[in-house]
């Protein structure tokens, strides 16, 4: 069994850039679990556990979406954070447009995995999630709710399969499968 999420990656620039403009909240914080930004991205289907013979079939509608969906331009939209009106247990960095392209393709993606895996049915509120807060743990001084940074663009271009291995120092993401938007939608 593997843990498995399939998620659109943050460009190198724009993830060093939205790490910078994270500073003043990073600074004034201790005992929470910052994701490094090489590991920036928007989740689009988090499935879980799954055994490794689907790895193919998901690998196979991966391929498909990227024929249907072109590159995804995003503006980054300020921080935020989960669950709404309670205490944070994570920081997120909003965005402010793309959402609505990004939702389609976790539409198709997640319509075809659910054929085969049982998917959790939130609602999707598309987000890069900057840092996790235990339980018991302050919030970063620097962080206010409705607060605002600069806003950053990228446009994403791929969409990548992670395994994700949960660790003492937090979750470490390894790429199985990649596949470019390349399609005209």
């Amino acid at each position: 069994m593997k843990r498995l999420f399939i998620a659109l990656p943050l460009s190198p620039t724009a993830a060093g850039s939205l790490w910078e403009s994270w500073d003043c909240i990073r600074s004034s914080s201790r005992n929470i679990r910052w994701v490094k930004p090489d590991q920036f991205h928007l989740t689009l289907v988090f499935m879980g556990d799954m055994n490794e013979q689907f790895l193919p079939d998901i690998a196979e509608i991966m391929e498909e979406a990227g024929f249907r969906f072109s590159p995804v331009s995003i503006t980054t939209g300020g921080p935020g954070h989960f669950p709404p009106g309670k205490s944070p247990r994570v920081l997120f960095e909003s965005l402010e447009s793309g959402g609505g392209e990004i939702g389609k393709i976790r539409k198709f993606l997640s319509g075809r995995i659910s054929e085969f895996q049982s998917l959790e049915k939130r609602k999707f509120h598309p987000h890069i999630t900057m840092a996790r807060i235990k339980p018991g743990r302050d919030v970063p001084s620097g962080y206010h709710p409705g607060m605002t940074l600069p806003p950053l663009s990228d446009v994403l271009t791929e969409i990548v399969l992670y395994e994700s291995l949960l660790k003492p120092e937090g979750a470490v993401y390894y790429d199985l499968h990649r596949t470019s938007l390349a399609g005209k939608d």
